[in-house]
């Protein structure tokens, strides 16, 4: 079971945290059918003047927990969007996972996510979440920009809902770099970066490979997050494994001198058992 599970690890300096606002719990739907209509007309909500960075900060009961795990929670026969897990098989593996971690990623804002927030309030579990919100290319493909607004609105409500379990939301994971397969505009991004971030407490930042962190054209996304989530892999970039840790101490090295204002994390990385 534990080779569904890809391994990340958060690289972090934990100071205070800062939130904008004590918004929680439920929405006002007339706020959420305005920004529902602005997001469907192509409009950007405006950037919150002056910006104040929010500090992502993974600690549980004063412990830290920046070391943590990408949770896909589909066994043989389930997929997103077609079956997902019941609230046994999540309780199997989170009781698995808060073995060894306190902190897990998750990707997307749907049902499966929903019932993984539920299980750990319902049982307790000592876990906290990085909530993720999944957006696809939008251009010219009113479909998915119908999804991603599905998305950004879900992913709120949960942030809202289970703010106590959710301590930081990633809008779009690898949507920028030059090789995604669902490449996005950036002004898209933004848009609902901004969106997501005007109506939760949590720190909002985007995930994406090294190899659009480490270039200038990455400076104006990185301006309208709390802090930079990084994908690196050694491995699929050709490097032996003993020189695994100096290449990928070279490259967030890299990030952090090109973003010198924010805080840089590893969110994706490992080495896989089998290639």
């Amino acid at each position: 079971m534990m080779g569904r599970f890809i391994a990340l690890v958060f690289f972090i300096l934990i100071t205070g945290l800062s939130m904008d606002c004590g918004r929680k719990g439920e929405i006002d739907k007339g706020n959420m059918e305005k920004l529902k209509l602005q997001l469907e007309e192509g409009q950007s909500p405006v950037k919150e003047t002056p910006f104040v960075e929010r500090e992502f900060q993974p600690i549980l009961d004063g412990k830290w927990i920046g070391e943590a795990v990408c949770y896909g929670c589909y066994r043989k026969g389930q997929a997103p969007g077609v079956k997902g897990p019941d609230e046994r098989e999540i309780l199997e593996d989170l009781q698995i996972i808060s073995q060894y971690w306190n902190l897990i990623r998750v990707y997307g804002s749907d049902d499966d996510s929903e019932r993984i927030l539920k299980v750990i309030r319902q049982h307790r579990l000592p876990i906290r979440v990085m909530l993720g919100i999944w957006l696809e290319n939008e251009d010219h493909q009113p479909e998915h920009r119908q999804l991603n607004i599905q998305q950004t609105l879900r992913g709120i409500q949960l942030a809202r809902e289970f703010e106590e379990i959710v301590i930081a939301v990633n809008v779009g994971n690898e949507t920028q770099v030059y090789w995604s397969a669902h490449r996005m505009n950036p002004a898209d991004l933004v848009k609902y970066i901004r969106a997501v971030r005007r109506y939760v407490a949590q720190p909002v930042t985007t995930a994406d490979d090294y190899n659009f962190w480490n270039k200038p054209e990455s400076q104006p996304v990185a301006r309208e997050i709390d802090f930079i989530v990084t994908h690196m892999y050694a491995l699929w970039n050709g490097i032996s494994l003993d020189k695994a840790i100096s290449w990928t101490d070279s490259v967030y090295r890299a990030i952090q001198e090109l973003h010198p204002d924010k805080r840089v994390i590893i969110g994706e990385t490992g080495w896989a058992t089998r290639f």
